[in-house]
């Protein structure tokens, strides 16, 4: 089972509403969202297989998002340094779930989105911004049922 593991650098954009404008063009919401899907496709052409991966995927990404000031000193030092912080407010994960999915397809990591059969995101607050994400192939036979004990 290959793994294939890559970081892009960045506040992670999501993909989300598109600006109609007229005779059916339309431009993404948020400016930034061009530049990030680039930098996240070429992250994912490096490290594509030659041929797209078939069958049940999984997919994990962690999404590193600038500190509120809530969490941080006047100074601009964090007040706890030594915990990890869970994004909560300005993270909309399957956003940004959303543009790096589309991304891949793009880069030829995969044929279709919707072969992703396991998908885990999840989102912090950290000094640096950037995503990582670790895409492997699952084998067929393998799945078991979470918390099966307490159905």
């Amino acid at each position: 089972m290959k793994l294939i593991s890559f970081i892009v650098l960045g506040i992670p954009i999501p993909k989300g509403s598109w600006n109609f404008l007229g005779r059916g063009r339309v431009i993404p919401d948020n400016p930034k969202l061009e530049a990030w899907c680039q930098a996240v496709t070429l992250a994912a052409m490096q490290k594509a297989p030659r041929e797209p991966m078939t069958g049940p995927i999984s997919i994990v990404i962690e999404l590193f998002f600038p500190i509120p000031k809530k969490y941080l000193n006047k100074d601009g030092s964090r007040k706890n340094p030594k915990i990890l912080l869970w994004a909560d407010d300005k993270a909309d994960s399957d956003k940004c779930e959303r543009a790096i999915w589309d991304c891949c397809t793009k880069a030829g990591i995969w044929k279709d989105d919707k072969q992703v059969a396991r998908n885990v995101c999840e989102a912090y607050y950290h000094e640096v911004q950037y995503a990582s994400v670790q895409i492997c192939q699952l084998v067929q036979g393998d799945a078991k049922m979470p918390f099966e004990e307490e159905i």
